[in-house]
């Protein structure tokens, strides 16, 4: 999440040389679908969950997991920023 974070903070400031950043995660909802794809839980239940959990966050945090995508947040960054990511 600190990848996360920095990005979302760099994207206003203006002063940075550029970002080395490592397991930035591309979208939270595509991340969170496959930790429970990968749990055995049957498909329409992960749909399920995830519109659950949506609710869940719209209502206590005020921001929608669907638009969180950190990789945008780099494409505005006016300098340089490099995200390595282990995907397996």
């Amino acid at each position: 999440m600190e990848a996360t974070t920095s990005l979302f903070y760099a994207e206003s400031q203006y002063d940075l040389c550029g970002l080395i950043l490592d397991s930035s995660f591309l979208s939270l909802r595509k991340v969170s679908q496959e930790i429970l794809e990968k749990s055995q839980i049957p498909k329409f239940m992960v749909s399920l969950w995830l519109k659950i959990i949506r609710r869940s966050i719209l209502n206590k945090a005020k921001f929608d997991i669907n638009h969180l995508e950190p990789c945008q947040s780099a494409a505005k960054c006016s300098y340089l920023v490099i995200v390595l990511s282990l995907i397996f």
